[in-house]
């Protein structure tokens, strides 16, 4: 277990508006709401909290996660973008974490062998203060911000999410490589969620 302690945002304010009228974050996904698939994936993990940023079809969210032990906070101007979303979920972290997990809503492959490696890493690596992990040579989610980004994660806006701090912070990001394709794929349209449902929840991700 990591002696570091981590809180997760997972956002889930998206329109998803590539998957058609429904919220694809409550579509099943093998027998499970998607965004439960990621909320259960971060529970399993060594994480100390999860906090959910809702924005469109809040109630949708909250009922796919109902059973859940997670608190909820809402970006109510999440049309504008993820970096808001981002920013709302980081500010409403207990203000005793030492980092920040964040986490996509529509990523069901994630697992929670994928996020302990990365609690293991930041809390060995003194100076590299984020964690990503990384397969076949390809970064991929959830991403971990060490406490010295806090301001910037909560100064974000717009549409831009993290990836601006990740550039400005390259030397900083320790890279953790995976063994599976879970960390990079995500689920945006109708073809990618009938594929989700054919993958075995207890193996690993089929790769890309």
């Amino acid at each position: 277990m990591s002696a570091v302690r981590v809180g997760a945002v997972v956002l889930a304010a998206g329109l998803s508006r590539r998957m058609g009228r429904s919220n694809k974050l409550a579509r099943d996904v093998a027998g499970v709401p998607m965004i439960g698939r990621v909320v259960d994936a971060v529970l399993a993990s060594d994480v100390a909290e999860v906090v959910v940023v809702t924005g469109h079809q809040p109630d949708a969210v909250r009922c796919a996660l109902a059973a859940c032990d997670v608190r909820f906070v809402h970006n109510a101007d999440y049309r504008r973008g993820m970096g808001g979303s981002i920013a709302v979920g980081v500010c409403a972290l207990s203000a005793d974490v030492d980092a920040v997990l964040i986490c996509l809503g529509d990523m069901p492959h994630v697992r929670a062998r994928h996020i302990d490696p990365m609690l293991r890493a930041f809390d060995a690596s003194p100076g590299h203060t984020i964690c990503a992990p990384v397969y076949a040579s390809r970064r991929g989610h959830p991403v971990l911000f060490g406490a010295r980004h806090f301001a910037e994660l909560r100064a974000l806006s717009g549409d831009s999410g993290a990836h601006r701090i990740l550039e400005a912070h390259a030397a900083a990001i320790c890279e953790v490589v995976v063994n599976d394709a879970g960390v990079t794929r995500d689920v945006d349209t109708p073809e990618e969620l009938v594929a989700a449902q054919g993958v075995s929840f207890e193996n690993p991700a089929p790769p890309d």
